[in-house]
């Protein structure tokens, strides 16, 4: 079977950014990040390398695409009342004048492709790179140690907390989230740990249902912008300085722990697990969310295969999945945003070494408007650390309000569900 394009496939820019323009079906890309080719990747005509449409720029006097690594400077500036909270601003070698991204350019009617006569239809300045020819979104990247992670979660700290708003991005809450406050059950009274707590929206949300949170960020911008949202409506939260791996919090002093999208940017793994065990009573809570493995490996792709019936079955191929190690996983963040690739069984052998046990594993589809509902965006694995199991919630897009019992539980966030033939550099095909 030969993988192919998956027809009737939408970019996810068209649908997310400019929902009331043309909606392009996507040619390239990879599965969590479908793209149509003005949304792909360009060549810039300075140095000749590509690069995602979002890091390129049109100079309109000298006619050129100029990339970010092109630029006398380069920016991310806020971007007030647009379809992202920021984009990219260069000062350009050409005219000496400032661009924005093609992102930006796209929304203000100064893309290229609307400039130039014939430009969209001859393809002009976009990559020749193919779906599963393209360069990975995961490259390998030096500089996963704590100094790095905290120094690029400062830069990021502006555009995130845009993104995250009062409740939470989009994909946390509507569909982890609600998973989460399921396990999580009522809250009020109970000490809550939020370890790697960001700009603090989930902290906020937990105090007001009436937990007792501390939160610990190693950023210090992120930690500004959560103690400024305290100052301006206090919830009570006691928001600290410090890392995964040396939690400033005592040891048994918390009921639960929630450790969201964290741990796969935490060099050290065994000793971040560590400390969640630590800080946790006995029987205590632990709810941890990682990008699920599957779709952080070095390649995965939407590809379409011959099926036993006439229509093409849809897809998704997956290699270098046992390729372990530090990797920027979107390249089209300025700055982009380290990560470590780690396989199930990495994350599971940690988790039990620090003394949690596997008991349920769950995984929650998202609706239609959020994702391909036949991929599951979260793989759910439920751990306790005690024999008495935490009295789990009924879910709902809020936390609950009073006070139960014990137990822990673990999330991996972002995928599909392959615990099985963890082979390094395979492609391998999950059918739906």
């Amino acid at each position: 079977m030969s993988p192919r394009r998956v027809p009737g496939v939408i970019c996810e820019v068209c649908r997310e950014l400019f929902p009331g323009g043309p909606q392009r079906e996507a040619t390239a890309g990879t599965a969590a990040h479908p793209r149509c080719p003005r949304h792909g990747r360009y060549r810039c005509d300075r140095c000749g390398a590509t690069a995602p449409f979002a890091a390129v720029a049109f100079c309109p006097s000298t006619r050129r695409l100029i990339c970010r690594d092109c630029a006398v400077r380069r920016q991310v500036v806020p971007w007030p009342g647009g379809p992202a909270p920021s984009h990219l601003v260069i000062t350009c070698p050409e005219c000496g004048g400032e661009h924005p991204g093609l992102d930006a350019a796209e929304a203000g009617g100064l893309h290229p492709f609307d400039l130039e006569p014939g430009w969209e239809e001859d393809r002009h300045g976009l990559s020749d790179e193919l779906a599963l020819e393209a360069s990975p979104r995961w490259r390998p990247r030096a500089g996963g140690d704590e100094a790095s992670v905290r120094r690029r979660w400062s830069d990021l700290a502006l555009s995130w907390h845009a993104r995250q708003g009062e409740r939470g991005d989009p994909l946390s809450r509507r569909v982890v989230n609600p998973v989460l406050y399921e396990l999580l059950g009522n809250v009020l009274g109970v000490r809550i740990l939020d370890a790697g707590a960001g700009d603090g929206y989930q902290s906020r949300l937990l105090a007001k249902a009436g937990a007792r949170v501390v939160a610990v960020e190693s950023s210090p911008s992120m930690l500004e912008l959560a103690r400024a949202e305290e100052t301006e409506q206090p919830t009570g939260v006691d928001y600290r300085e410090g890392s995964l791996t040396r939690l400033p919090v005592e040891t048994a002093s918390q009921q639960v722990v929630i450790a969201a999208g964290v741990l796969d940017e935490v060099e050290d793994l065994p000793a971040a697990f560590a400390e969640l065990r630590r800080v946790l009573v006995s029987g205590g809570l632990a709810l941890v969310t990682v990008t699920h493995p599957v779709l952080s490996a070095p390649l995965a792709s939407p590809v379409a295969v011959a099926g036993p019936a006439a229509d093409d079955c849809r897809a998704l191929l997956v290699g270098g999945y046992g390729v372990e190690g530090a990797y920027a996983p979107d390249p089209d963040a300025v700055p982009p945003r380290p990560t470590f690739h780690r396989t199930v069984e990495h994350y599971v052998r940690a988790a039990r070494a620090a003394g949690f046990a596997i008991d349920t594993l769950r995984e929650p589809l998202p609706p239609a408007a959020d994702g391909d509902p036949a991929f599951p965006p979260a793989l759910i694995l439920g751990l306790h650390a005690g024999t008495v199991p935490w009295p789990a919630g009924d879910g709902g897009g809020s936390p609950r309000s009073r006070p139960t019992g014990c137990g822990i539980a673990f999330l991996v966030v972002g995928g599909i569900v392959l615990v099985t033939a963890i082979l390094a550099g395979i492609g391998i095909i999950v059918m739906r």
